[in-house]
């Protein structure tokens, strides 16, 4: 409940009275893992997150909605959760568990890859925990969304899906694989670090932070950002130039506030 009472105020937004009342595209797709089933010893916590889970409402994000308007829809699911889960004692090992029991409930919903990173950034963020990690090297691609509004530490063994670790406000998101379109976008503070390649997008519309790509990053990187760096140790697509903030190509600068450098 406090941590939902402080995200709303960073992010200037609401809670409804009657919510308080309860107390709560890419240029190509990612390649395919072989999907493997992993045997996981259940806890009453893990059951009841499983449970969860299994009734959490999600509707399909379109990339057209209102920045507003997302991010109260975000809010009210953080209340929901919290309102689903509320006496369960739940940990950074539930989380993990979760992630490695996701195959349970894949293919039988067609926004999985949506709600399951969503699901488990919600559970992430209103944990007591601090430092957490997420297996996806057993599913078929990465979660998407997994770090939204970030403040914690948060370790992702195998690839990640789009979105991740959009609009974070602090802590680290390391991602031990490759990571899909649209990383760190509009992202405010914190630490991206991705040991592979990196899609299109990456850090557009980034205010603040840093993001440090150990491999390739493709086109449209770092467009619209206002803050922050970006780190490139491997290559990168096309010409960047950024309004403000900087970009480095294997430890020189390229470009900052407006200006190329050759």
């Amino acid at each position: 409940m406090q941590q939902v009472r402080q995200m709303a105020a960073q992010h200037d937004l609401r809670i409804a009275r009657t919510a308080m009342a309860r107390g709560f595209g890419s240029y190509k797709k990612e390649d395919r893992h072989t999907v493997r089933k992993v045997d996981v010893k259940e806890s009453p916590e893990l059951q009841r997150i499983k449970k969860a889970f299994m009734e959490f409402p999600y509707e399909k994000r379109f990339y057209d909605e209102e920045t507003q308007k997302w991010d109260e829809i975000t809010l009210t699911k953080h209340m929901l959760v919290a309102d689903m889960l509320r006496g369960c004692p739940y940990s950074a090992k539930e989380v993990t568990l979760l992630s490695l029991s996701l195959l349970e409930f894949y293919p039988h919903d067609p926004l999985f890859f949506d709600k399951a990173g969503f699901f488990l950034t919600i559970l992430i963020n209103l944990g007591n925990d601090q430092d957490y990690t997420i297996y996806t090297q057993n599913l078929e691609r990465g979660l998407d969304f997994v770090g939204y509004w970030n403040r914690k530490n948060i370790r992702v063994i195998g690839d990640i899906g789009r979105c991740a670790g959009e609009k974070m406000t602090g802590g680290q998101l390391i991602i031990e694989g490759n990571a899909w379109h649209s990383l760190g976008v509009n992202m405010n503070n914190g630490i991206i670090i991705v040991k592979g390649d990196v899609d299109e997008w990456c850090g557009a519309g980034m205010k603040g932070g840093k993001i440090t790509i150990e491999g390739n990053s493709d086109r449209h990187l770092a467009e619209h950002m206002e803050g922050g760096e970006i780190h490139i140790k491997g290559d990168y697509s096309g010409i960047i130039l950024v309004n403000g903030g900087k970009i480095y190509h294997k430890g020189k600068l390229i470009s900052a506030n407006g200006k190329e450098f050759p």
